[in-house]
């Protein structure tokens, strides 16, 4: 019987380790995940701006007042 316990308790020990370890992977991978995210983002951000830049110059040469 208390060999059994002795198994019951290196299992539990074991899934503990591996309940461990499987947060730390979620976790990375959740890092890792937003990251790309956020500069995915930032790429998307730097695109709008240059359409909103050209948007803006194209405008500035319409509405020039002609003389």
């Amino acid at each position: 019987m208390e060999h059994i316990q002795m198994q019951l308790q290196q299992l539990f020990e074991e899934i503990e380790q591996l309940e461990k370890k499987l947060k730390e992977r979620t976790t990375e991978q959740m890092d890792t995940h937003y990251d790309m995210q956020q500069d995915s983002l930032q790429g998307i951000e730097r695109q709008l701006n240059n359409i909103e830049q050209q948007i803006e110059k194209k405008e500035t040469y319409m509405f020039v007042p002609a003389i």
